[in-house]
């Protein structure tokens, strides 16, 4: 099992948790830390079937998504992300050339739910104000 860990911040408690979803270990810590600075809780999931199981464990209230997670892709998840109701955007996060970025955006659009897409390389200043800006609009 690839590793997913909770990155906390020992000097308070984060009350919002925040799902890093990538096969890249340095993208997922990156994005971790950046999440950490935006106020999260961050859990980290390296695969497909370790992001499934902890959608469907867990609650979060954030959600930043890799396309390319190895063998399967990550658009694989929206369905099951939009079956479990999620409302804020999911950021999707991605390498991916442009016309693939702007298809799972459509597919998320039929599935009913927001993204905000992020092309690699990462603008971290741009993915720390959408994090922020999802922190204060969670409920």
């Amino acid at each position: 099992m690839t590793m997913m860990t909770d990155m906390e911040d020992a000097a308070f408690v984060q009350d919002y948790e925040l799902l890093v979803i990538d096969d890249d270990l340095i993208q997922r810590t990156i994005i971790g830390k950046i999440g950490q600075q935006a106020g999260f809780r961050v859990v980290m999931a390296g695969t497909f079937e370790d992001a499934a199981d902890l959608l469907k464990s867990r609650r979060f209230d954030s959600l930043t998504l890799d396309l390319s997670l190895g063998e399967k892709s990550g658009a694989l998840l929206l369905p099951i992300i939009a079956h479990l109701g999620y409302r804020l955007p999911v950021i999707v996060i991605s390498g991916v050339e442009d016309h693939v970025l702007r298809a799972t955006t459509e597919m998320s659009r039929i599935l009913s739910i927001e993204t905000l897409p992020f092309s690699k390389p990462l603008n971290l200043v741009k993915l720390r104000e959408a994090l922020l800006k999802q922190r204060d609009n969670a409920p």
